[in-house]
């Protein structure tokens, strides 16, 4: 089939092509872009009927695109065959698959080329060459390339959706921070987000009130003109300076940096400091995630 009100497009190396301009490329079928692949957990004790669920955790995913190529003469043909290859060279960067929707609706994954793409000469239909592409996503779950900035501190600001400072937050004579948002993470599914304290702050403690979870520098000072990040993200699970020196081991025993996270729908964030300035402000950003289209 064709696709009239969608489309797709793919980066690589930073370079963006359209999948589907009705010109050059037309975006024929694709498949696994719905749900994500779930993998049960479990467990079973000797002499047990079954097995105790544990939960899950989602698999890599596999898409299939089957894309067409046009070209107008012989010549055109074969470049049109080396273009399309060229979109998927194998690379240790990802692509990025982009589909966007009517109502302003975009899903990106991150994604390698897989196997197929052997194009072979059956494919070709007149000057057009049919050929299936098989993608891997390693995180197989898609994500609003928007990037979401919520900001906490003395001033506003920030990018993304827009969300309603909430009271208490003091400053003055206590010199203290002591500020909740209402985070929303729009999408189905539970996102790693990355947060930035700008000093000056002592003591600063993250808590995401809603699943109970907490980053906590308690005991050490953050000073003016510095910036920690804390990268939740699986793969980094890091906390550096301005510098990219490491400051993991800043954070407290009790800590949820493995962990911390931000559920689908709306979290109550909760950072708190003393000995702040006019500087001083935290920073929680994130990708809305989804399980599928």
């Amino acid at each position: 089939m064709a696709f009239t009100q969608v489309d797709l497009t793919i980066t690589s190396n930073g370079v963006t092509t359209d999948l589907h301009d009705q010109i050059n490329y037309f975006w024929l079928d694709a498949d696994g872009l719905g749900m994500a692949p779930v993998k049960r957990l479990t467990q079973k004790g000797p002499m047990q009927d079954g097995v105790t669920d544990l939960g899950y955790r989602l698999d890599p995913r596999h898409v299939t695109l089957q894309i067409a190529a046009v070209a107008t003469d012989e010549a055109s043909y074969y470049t049109a065959r080396e273009n399309l290859l060229s979109l998927f060279t194998p690379s240790v960067s990802p692509l990025k698959l982009l589909f966007t929707a009517p109502t302003n609706r975009s899903r990106q994954l991150d994604c390698f080329f897989n196997s197929n793409f052997t194009m072979p000469f059956k494919g070709r239909i007149g000057y057009t060459q049919v050929e299936a592409i098989e993608l891997y996503a390693p995180d197989p779950t898609w994500y609003d390339p928007t990037l979401v900035s919520v900001p906490f501190g003395t001033t506003g600001g920030g990018t993304g959706m827009p969300f309603p400072l909430l009271i208490p937050i003091t400053f003055g004579a206590s010199a203290s921070l002591n500020q909740t948002v209402a985070v929303t993470n729009a999408g189905n599914y539970r996102t790693y987000p990355k947060v930035i304290l700008y000093g000056p702050i002592t003591n600063p403690v993250i808590t995401n009130t809603t699943t109970g979870e907490k980053l906590d520098f308690t005991g050490y000072t953050i000073g003016s003109g510095n910036t920690w990040t804390i990268d939740c993200r699986y793969g980094y699970k890091t906390v550096t300076d301005q510098a990219a020196v490491n400051q993991i081991a800043k954070l407290s025993l009790t800590s949820d940096l493995s962990t911390f996270h931000l559920n689908a729908g709306v979290n109550s964030i909760t950072v708190t400091g003393s000995a702040v300035g006019g500087a001083t402000q935290c920073s929680v950003q994130f990708y809305s995630r989804y399980t599928g289209i």
